[in-house]
């Protein structure tokens, strides 16, 4: 299988944002490399190697399904630099590879998982992570652990006002509530993260990731981004379910990965960095308008409400300034952002009318 043109058109612009220093010769080890950004993360390093002949990086992906991983990475499976480590975060070993960085964004991502399997969702953050910076701060050329994170671990902030949450913003978490089992994960797998690199000095970057699209993503899985490029690649009604008034920033995946090396960069012994597209900040409402009126010039796309509502308000905005002063620049806008999530679709034929 060929590589999408979407996706190299993507990498491209990621090569003009990045330093190769840091991805030359380098060996990543990739945890969850079936979900959505780890398993593009992949496809950009194999991507980097076609054009950076002798100074090729290794990945090694790790996963608890080959056979789906390998149907999820088929365009890159020829790659000689394309390793697979098929095991569970929670015990697997990875001493015998000589690990450079490690991407750990293996977990469960959806609200019904974690509500459906809360000790999986804990377990992962937690006795994954624990298991696998036990095992970095033993290797001599480990450079950096780069954790993938998310803005709950910032409690109900926003429930309380009108504001905007940098990285030292939080509020209580009640750890017996259902919903609360992700938010408590996320927050252990960043305190290991800085005991880690306090006691046994594993330089430790913590990446909150806020709502990312683009291509790769589960257009089944619930989110609102989820449902619109479903409706989009459909040629159907965009469908709100609820009144709309939910605000969210909207990150097109090549501008996360962009941020991911930006924070890793610059990233000292331990740090955290909210990463959001604030130019793309918009009420369900909002996108969908801005959809229905410039996806398809021309052609207004109607907009239907359901109910109830499944996305919760968050009155707060995240602040990305500390990611951007390292750098990153978000490039693609949410019409942009769509229409390369539909075309990737398409080119995959993943749905058709």
């Amino acid at each position: 299988m060929t590589m999408s043109s979407v996706l190299r058109a993507d990498f491209s612009e990621i090569l003009q944002e990045t330093d190769e220093a840091q991805i030359a010769g380098k060996t990543f080890l990739i945890t969850g490399a079936c979900g959505f950004i780890a398993s593009y993360l992949v496809r950009f390093l194999m991507y980097f190697n076609e054009s950076h002949k002798g100074k090729e990086a290794t990945v090694v992906a790790l996963c608890r399904n080959k056979a789906k991983a390998q149907t999820t990475l088929a365009d890159v499976l020829s790659s000689e630099y394309l390793r697979f480590l098929v095991d569970d975060v929670l015990d697997a070993d990875i001493s015998g590879y000589e690990i450079n960085y490690l991407i750990h964004a293996a977990g469960i991502s959806t609200s019904d998982g974690h509500r459906k399997y809360p000790i999986e969702t804990l377990s992962a953050n937690m006795v994954g992570t624990y298991n696998l910076l036990k095992q970095c701060a033993e290797m001599p050329c480990f450079e950096r652990f780069v954790y993938f994170s998310s803005g709950a671990v910032y409690g109900d902030i926003g429930a309380s006002g009108e504001g905007v949450i940098t990285e030292s913003a939080f509020a209580p978490i009640d750890p017996l509530s259902p919903d609360a089992c992700y938010a408590t994960a996320k927050r252990s797998g960043e305190a290991l993260c800085g005991a880690f690199a306090a006691e046994q000095g594993v330089p430790c970057t913590i990446v909150r990731i806020s709502h990312t699209y683009g291509p790769g993503i589960d257009l089944n899985d619930g989110h609102v981004y989820s449902d619109f490029a479903k409706s989009l690649l459909n040629e159907t009604s965009l469908v709100i379910r609820g009144d709309g008034s939910a605000t969210r920033p909207f990150c097109y995946v090549s501008d996360a990965v962009t941020g991911v090396f930006c924070a890793m960069k610059v990233g000292g012994s331990v740090e955290a960095f909210n990463m959001a597209n604030e130019d793309a900040y918009y009420s369900i409402n909002g996108l969908a308008q801005l959809l229905s009126k410039s996806y398809k010039p021309g052609t207004e796309i109607p907009i239907v409400h359901l109910v109830p509502s499944v996305e919760g308000d968050c009155a707060a905005r995240v602040c990305a300034q500390k990611l951007r002063a390292s750098g990153w620049q978000p490039r693609v806008d949410p019409v942009e952002g769509f229409r390369r999530t539909v075309e990737y679709c398409r080119e995959r034929g993943m749905y058709e009318r």
